[in-house]
């Protein structure tokens, strides 16, 4: 288990694929707070060319 970084704590996903079972972490992204932090540094950045697109 030490080589595919799975532990008790980890969300996994069961697959079939043909005749085998494939067993994986579950992919659970960032975050809500990264994801808040992110957009805001592109609000910053990026903010008045949005506000000029949406015109």
């Amino acid at each position: 288990m030490e080589a595919t970084a799975i532990t008790p704590e980890t969300q996994l996903t069961v697959t079939m694929t043909g005749d085998a079972i494939v067993v994986r972490p579950q992919n659970v992204g960032v975050g809500r707070e990264r994801v808040d932090e992110l957009m805001q540094q592109a609000a910053k950045h990026y903010g008045n060319a949005r506000k000029k697109l949406a015109e």
